[in-house]
């Protein structure tokens, strides 16, 4: 039971962290080739990690889109960057 649960808990955290990027509509702006995968592999472990997923997953369902991801987001500052063209955290 603790592995469906675990895996369970995986799928859902990385479907909030899949309609926040698009939320955001950081989706396109993830670089392209290893640079990308870096920054998702940096992102993932921190949305995994969460313990707000309830608070996110209201936040979602209240909006199609946004500027900025909530405060309690662990990648707030990197989906930032990723929507920022010239790569610095929005104010």
């Amino acid at each position: 039971m603790a592995l469906a649960r675990f895996i369970g808990t995986m799928f859902e955290r990385s479907d909030l962290m899949s309609r926040m990027i698009r939320a955001l509509g950081v989706a396109e702006r993830v670089p392209a080739g290893a640079q990308g995968a870096h920054v998702l592999r940096s992102a993932t472990p921190r949305c995994q990690g969460c313990t707000h997923t309830i608070a996110c997953a209201n936040w979602l369902a209240g909006r199609s889109s946004a500027d900025l991801a909530p405060v309690f987001c662990r990648n707030r500052e990197t989906f930032a960057r990723m929507g920022n063209p010239i790569g610095t955290v929005a104010p």
